[in-house]
């Protein structure tokens, strides 16, 4: 058989464990074609095909660093498929629901952290939070390491978090647009867009805003924190993201906020206002 029919046969595998087994099975499918893109192995090729069929959201996810395998990229994808749900979690927290329910009792007196396992590192992600018992909470996005451990996440530089108080955290910030989430039932969406750098807002299906304008980036992994109470979270069909007019909107509300000043505010008395005040909040997130 010739190398192009073997790719056509390989590319009728669509799992990834299936096509790194094809590749050990004998050095015909372990060896560069020289035939494909790169001098890749016929498995290579074969996924390199697979996320050329994805959509552009899809391929979003997994920019390809270097010569990263194709392999490894197709298999990311199939993580982010998923239906979310929590995979670590802190010992105070129970998970159920295959893990799309975190749940605290009462006890020990701190925020705890459940997060999802799988990495957001580019593109646009989307969940929805859902407030089920309880009414302090967060929920956003944190590092993808040490969460099990973690208490008070959400005053950690890189991490994102919506209190359900409304305000935006690490740092108690106000947000154009934000409202609290404390009935039983409130849903919170969230876009965390990665190429922007920024996190907008849902409440029970009404877009609230840009809670973060710009200055996230991967990797980091869906998130709750509980005081006390019980959360869901679950997959959601990802929006439009804001436009640069709402990105920049954004940002001029929460400057003008955190100076103080009216929102008609021009920027040279923002400038002026802001001397030798706006190196103390600039970028607080940043890890």
């Amino acid at each position: 058989m010739t190398d192009d029919v073997l790719i056509h046969i390989a590319s009728t595998l669509t799992a990834p464990t299936d096509l790194v087994r094809l590749q050990l099975t004998c050095p015909r499918f372990s060896a560069k074609v020289c035939g494909s893109s790169e001098m890749l192995s016929i498995p290579e090729e074969a996924a390199r095909l697979w996320l050329e069929g994805c959509s552009q959201q899809e391929r979003g996810w997994v920019p390809r660093r270097g010569l990263e395998s194709w392999l490894g990229l197709m298999h990311e994808v199939g993580l982010l498929w998923l239906p979310l749900a929590f995979g670590w979690s802190h010992p105070t927290i129970t998970l159920s629901e295959d893990g799309a329910l975190a749940t605290k009792g009462a006890g020990d007196g701190m925020f705890r952290s459940a997060a999802n396992r799988v990495v957001m590192r580019s593109g646009r992600h989307s969940a929805q939070f859902t407030v089920v018992a309880g009414r302090n909470m967060f929920f956003g996005v944190v590092r993808p390491w040490g969460v099990p451990g973690v208490a008070v996440a959400n005053i950690m530089k890189g991490h994102c978090f919506y209190y359900t108080a409304g305000t935006r955290h690490p740092g108690t910030h106000a947000w154009e647009g934000m409202q609290d989430a404390k009935g039983q039932g409130d849903r919170i969406g969230m876009l965390l867009d990665l190429d922007q750098g920024s996190m907008s807002v849902w409440k029970n299906g009404e877009l609230l805003g840009v809670m973060q304008a710009d200055g996230l980036s991967g990797p980091l992994c869906w998130a709750v924190e509980l005081y006390q109470g019980s959360a869901r979270i679950e997959s959601a069909p990802a929006p439009p993201s804001p436009t640069e007019e709402e990105l920049a909107a954004a940002k001029a509300w929460q400057r003008r906020t955190r100076l103080g000043l009216l929102l008609t505010a021009t920027d040279a008395e923002c400038a002026a206002a802001s001397q030798g005040r706006e190196g103390n909040y600039r970028h607080e997130w940043d890890a």
